[in-house]
C-alpha cells in the first residue's frame, strides 16, 4: 500500500504524461521557449498534449513569464513533488524485468563493459558519477529488445536479480556528454532518493549538489 505522503497528486500535472513533461523541462529549463514539436519530441510526448500541460504549469505557478519568456518558477517544490509522484506512479509502470548476471565476473566488470543504447541508473550511475558507492542493486534503461540487452550484459532472467531493466520515458538521444553512460543525473537523483537505503542518500545528495539538479 502507498504511504499518504506518496500518493499520486491528482489531475494532469500529476499524470504520466504531466510527469514526463516535467522531467523534461527540469532537466533542461531552456527548453519550455522551444517549439511545442520540439518539446514534444524530447518528452516522447504527443503535439496536442503538450500545450494542455504548459497552461496547467502555467496556472499552478510553476511557470512564469516575463518580456515574453517563460521561467520555471518554485522549481524545489515542483521536483519534490516530482519525486513523490515519479517513484510512486511512473516508475512501477516502466519496468520491463529483472535479471541477475551469468557469472561474477561479469557483474564485478560491470563498469568497463561496452555498452550501446544502454544507460546505467540508480546505484551503478551513482557510482560512476561520484565514486564514492559500490551498487549492489542495478538499475538499467533501453529501448533495445531485451536479448539485445541480455547480450550486451551478460545477463541470465530471474526474477529475484540484481539488475532491473526500464522503458526510457524521454527520448534518450537528447544525452549530456558529461553522463555518456548514465542516465540525466535528476533520474539517478530520483532512483536513490526514493531507495530504501540509507547510503543511497547520501550519493543523491552530493549528485544533487554536482550537477545542481
Amino acid at each position: 500500500k502507498v504511504a499518504p505522503q506518496r500518493e499520486a497528486k491528482t489531475g494532469k500535472l500529476w499524470s504520466t504524461a504531466g510527469l514526463k513533461l516535467i522531467f523534461s523541462l527540469l532537466v533542461n529549463p531552456d527548453s519550455i521557449n522551444e517549439t511545442y514539436r520540439s518539446i514534444a519530441t524530447q518528452s516522447k510526448l504527443s503535439l496536442g498534449s503538450i500545450g494542455i500541460l504548459l497552461k496547467v504549469l502555467e496556472k499552478e505557478k510553476y511557470l512564469i513569464k516575463y518580456k515574453n519568456i517563460f521561467h520555471i518558477e518554485n522549481r524545489e517544490f515542483l521536483l519534490k513533488r516530482w519525486l513523490e509522484t515519479y517513484n510512486a506512479i511512473l516508475r512501477p509502470k516502466l519496468v520491463i524485468a529483472t535479471y541477475r548476471f551469468a557469472m561474477v565476473k561479469d557483474r564485478d566488470n560491470w563498469e568497463n563493459i561496452k555498452l550501446n543504447k544502454i544507460f546505467w541508473s540508480g546505484e551503478p550511475a551513482g557510482a560512476l558519477l561520484t565514486k564514492f558507492l559500490q551498487p549492489e542493486k542495478y538499475t538499467i534503461y533501453s529501448d533495445l529488445p531485451k536479448t539485445e540487452v541480455m547480450k550486451q550484459l551478460h545477463l541470465v532472467p530471474d526474477n529475484n536479480g540484481e539488475v532491473e531493466l526500464l522503458q526510457p520515458f524521454w527520448n534518450i538521444e537528447n544525452k549530456s556528454p558529461t553522463t555518456e553512460n548514465t542516465v540525466p543525473p535528476l533520474l539517478v537523483y530520483a532512483e536513490l532518493n526514493g531507495s530504501m537505503d540509507s547510503r543511497n542518500h547520501e550519493i543523491a545528495n552530493r549528485i544533487k549538489k554536482k550537477f545542481n539538479v
